[in-house]
C-alpha cells in the first residue's frame, strides 16, 4: 500500500504521485496511482483531501499511460540515486553498477577500503 501527505487539494480518485510520503496530483505521464476514497468510518464528507491529510493511494499495476522520457525528467527523480519507474535495478545491483565505474575511472571509494 502507499501513502502520503497531501501536499495540496487532492480530489478523491485523482491521478497522483506518491514518492517520499509526499502525495501531489500528476498527469498520466509521470503519476503511480489514484487517490482512494477514504473509507465510510472515516466519516468524510466532502470530495477530496486538503493539503496536510494522509492519503491513501491504489498503485497504478504496470507503466499504465507513464512516459520514461517525462519520468526522467519529472519531479520523481533525485540527481543523488538512480530510480527506474519500473524497478528493474536493484539496490545492489546500483552498488556493483557504482563499483564499477568507480574502478573504470581509477577512482578508489572512501569509507569501505576498496
Amino acid at each position: 500500500m502507499m501513502r502520503g501527505t497531501a501536499k495540496e487539494r487532492i480530489p478523491y480518485g485523482a491521478l497522483v504521485l506518491c514518492r517520499g510520503f509526499e502525495v501531489v496530483l500528476a498527469g498520466p505521464e509521470i503519476a503511480n496511482g489514484r487517490a482512494r476514497r477514504p473509507p465510510r468510518w472515516a466519516g468524510r464528507s466532502d470530495e477530496a483531501y486538503h493539503a496536510g491529510d494522509w492519503v491513501s493511494v491504489e498503485p497504478i499495476e504496470g507503466l499504465g499511460d507513464r512516459d520514461l522520457n517525462a519520468l526522467a525528467n519529472g519531479p520523481i527523480m533525485d540527481p543523488r540515486r538512480i530510480y527506474l519507474p519500473a524497478g528493474k535495478l536493484t539496490e545492489r545491483a546500483y552498488q556493483e553498477r557504482l563499483d564499477l565505474q568507480f574502478r573504470e575511472a581509477g577512482i578508489s571509494r572512501g569509507g569501505n577500503g576498496t
